[in-house]
């Protein structure tokens, strides 16, 4: 069974990164956006503990066995059903329409109409001196231009940038246009006396969220009501969810064609990635892209990245933090090049696999690491 939700805040919003924020030491906590998919995951099972009536101690012992089968055990970060998103998307009467995170490999040049696209050059050879990663090639523009960056684009502009088509540059949209910041100052207060303890000031930036805008996420395999309330992120804000239907982004006409033709390909990241090594430790990319369904004789020759972010949360159960990873940014971009044209079995694999696809490992059920195809050349 699949649903699709609209989550609609009812108040301020606070979703925290992986940092943690310790009373007396630190006294100012901002506020990350979208939330990450941890805090999806949690509320979505805090539903349905509330929708079935569970009971919380049988669930904690693990005696409530269909309850773990459906949505985990306490305290676990894998869960069995699967979630796509977050998103942020901007609502028209009952239309949802998709925000995606602004591309790593784009930018807004004020004294043009177009959006200006980054790309691999080879101008200073296959091998340039440079601290770059063994492999990778320089990312530059077509023209000496310093350029801007915006919060995020449309699905009919996304479609345009994957195509490497025209971009306008109205087209990118600011973050203030979507959420605004709003800081709130507070006093920490001693326990039982509610008077201020010394030391403890505090500032907290909350996100709200614009009119005319929600958080979308699809998820398979979990059984909710169709509508109601939750309470979501930092001190349980309230928020109101309902199933609505929304379009997920479709795969832009003559892509395939495009990409097969010429044997290069960008994985665009619509949602943070974590990718673990062998060795166990968080890196920038995995180990081995065939694993994510790529060609085997696919090279990747560049890496747009976005920045990267602390992804952790606090562990309920355990009463402690979770440990930090460090995930790569939505709106990285990774460039490869196969060496020429793509068998038809070949792409056909590429795009089931990775067109709006989570990637495979430990966390895809949670909507880590969804991917889109985009085509590129080298400048």
């Amino acid at each position: 069974m699949t649903m699709k939700l609209l989550i609609e805040p009812l108040d301020v919003m606070l979703f925290r990164d992986g940092r943690a924020y310790n009373a007396g030491e630190d006294h100012v906590a901002s506020s990350v956006f979208p939330p990450p998919a941890s805090v999806i995951q949690g509320v979505l099972r805090t539903s349905y503990l509330v929708q079935n009536d569970v009971d919380l101690t049988k669930y904690a012992n693990g005696s409530e066995t269909s309850t773990n089968e459906a949505i985990g055990n306490p305290g676990d970060e894998e869960v069995p059903f699967r979630i796509r998103g977050p998103f942020v998307a901007r609502l028209n009467g009952d239309n949802c329409e998709l925000l995606f995170p602004w591309p790593a490999d784009l930018a807004v040049i004020n004294s043009s109409a177009e959006c200006v696209f980054a790309s691999p050059t080879k101008k200073f050879g296959d091998k340039p001196t440079c601290s770059l990663p063994e492999g990778l090639l320089p990312i530059v523009y077509p023209e000496d231009v310093f350029g801007d960056s915006k919060f995020a684009l449309s699905s009919t502009s996304l479609t345009e940038y994957l195509l490497r088509s025209k971009v306008p540059v109205e087209a990118g949209i600011e973050r203030g246009v979507v959420v605004k910041s709003d800081p709130r100052v507070g006093l920490g207060l001693r326990s039982g006396v509610k008077t201020a303890q010394e030391g403890l000031l505090y500032s907290v930036s909350f996100s709200s969220l614009s009119p005319k805008h929600g958080i979308v996420v699809e998820i398979e395999d979990l059984s909710l009501n169709t509508s109601g309330l939750i309470r979501i992120g930092g001190e349980g804000r309230a928020a109101a969810y309902s199933q609505r239907d929304w379009a997920t982004s479709a795969e832009p006409e003559g892509i395939r064609e495009k990409v097969k033709e010429s044997g290069k390909f960008t994985l665009y990241f619509a949602t943070p990635a974590l990718f673990q090594t062998k060795q166990g430790l968080w890196s920038w990319k995995p180990d081995d892209w065939t694993i994510a369904g790529l060609p085997c004789n696919a090279k990747l020759v560049g890496f747009a990245c976005a920045g990267y972010s602390d992804y952790g949360g606090w562990n309920l159960v355990a009463k402690y933090p979770r440990p930090t990873k460090r995930c790569v940014n939505a709106g990285s971009v990774y460039f490869f090049d196969c060496g020429g044209k793509l068998e038809e079995s070949e792409i056909n694999k590429l795009f089931e696999q990775r067109w709006f696809q989570a990637m495979p490992g430990k966390y895809q059920n949670l909507g880590i690491g969804i991917t889109l195809i985009g085509a590129w050349d080298y400048v």
